[in-house]
Formats: structure tokens, sequence, C-alpha cells
């Protein structure tokens, strides 16, 4: 489309590329001053085939974390299972490269989570953390949250009580842990104690 105005001292190229499955109407120059010496260009943009259905990302489509992965199971995976893709030709369409790509993810992530290693969760390593502080502090931050959104005295009141008690038997178990502990290494050497803790939570 040709330009009833050239800007001066300037030449430019302007390209729309669009794919197979939209199609492009009503590509015009409109009669606005850019400030550039691009123009403005609009168009109208129109899908031509039918909708791709949409794929949320939830947990049943991710790949598991690589470091969870045993690397050895999932390349001997791999090589079992890449023979049964069928290659792509030379002469190929569109519908046929995304059917090929989705198989090859697919593959992947199978392989993926052949290869993912058993889950152990780590005990605590806190001597003097409890069941009873965890739920307390999940109710502590309940609480937080709903004097965050509804800002009332009941809701204030709630949450400094909640505050104060978790403080309360926070400060209490650690109490209680460090006596015991003093109390199990009585007859040898404290700090020798400490240092043998730390190194082995270090580890």
């Amino acid at each position: 489309m040709l330009l009833n105005f050239v800007p001066r001292n300037s030449s430019f190229l302007d390209i729309t590329a669009s794919g197979d499955e939209v199609s492009i109407s009503d590509w015009v120059f409109p009669d606005i001053p850019s400030l550039s010496d691009h123009p403005y260009i609009t168009f109208s943009l129109t899908p031509s085939g039918p909708p791709r259905p949409d794929c949320p990302r939830t947990k049943s489509n991710l790949f598991p974390n690589p470091k969870l992965c045993c690397l050895d199971t999932f390349h001997s995976a791999l090589s079992r299972k890449a023979g049964l893709l069928s290659p792509l030709t030379s002469f190929c369409s569109s519908d046929e490269i995304d059917v090929h790509i989705t198989s090859l993810i697919d593959t992947l992530k199978e392989c993926a989570l052949l290869s993912k290693l058993p889950f152990h969760r780590r005990p605590s390593q806190i001597p003097w953390w409890r069941k009873e502080l965890w739920a307390l502090r999940h109710r502590l931050r309940r609480a937080f949250q709903l004097k965050s959104r509804t800002l009332s005295p009941l809701n204030e009141s709630s949450y400094r009580f909640l505050k104060a008690k978790y403080q309360r038997q926070l400060r209490r178990a650690k109490e209680t842990s460090w006596k015991n502990f003093c109390s199990e290494n009585l007859g040898g050497d404290v700090q020798d104690a400490i240092v043998k803790k730390i190194s082995k939570r270090m580890c």
C-alpha cells in the first residue's frame, strides 16, 4: 500500500508476518503523524482455523524437578522410547509438526516421571519444635490474614491473644529443650556437645 506522504531523507520497510491459522485484513496506514520514520499501521486479525484448547498450568502437566530425578534412569528410559517416535520428513505440514512436538514433550515427561526419586521427608532438626507449636503458628497466621483483610477490634484482639500465646509457648519449649540438653550432658562437656550438635546439623 502506498502512502500519501513520504518522510524526507528516510527509507523504511514495514512487514507484517502471519501464520496459517490467522488471516489479516484491513491493513492500512492511517493518516496520523507518528513522529518517526515508520508510520502507524493498523490491521485486523481473524483466526482462520479452529481455536486451540486451553492448557492450564497445573501440577498434572508440569515436569518434575531435575534435582529429584535419577539421570541414569532418565537417559535409559529416553533411549528406549526415542525409537518409538516417528521421524519427521522433509515435507510435512504444520499440523504434523505440532503432533510431533506434542509426542516429544509427552515422551520427555513420561521418562522424567519414571526417573523421579522417591520423596522422603526429613525429620525436623529443631529439638524443641512440636506439633502443638506448628498448629498454634498456623492459627496465628490465619488470624493475621483475617486481621489484614478485615480490620476490626475483634480480629485485632484475637490476633494479639494468639501471638502472645504462641510466643510464650515458644519460649517455654526452648527453655525446656535447653534444660533437657544440659541434663543429658551433665557429666560431660556441655560445650563439646553443643559443637557436635551444630556440626551434625551443618552436615
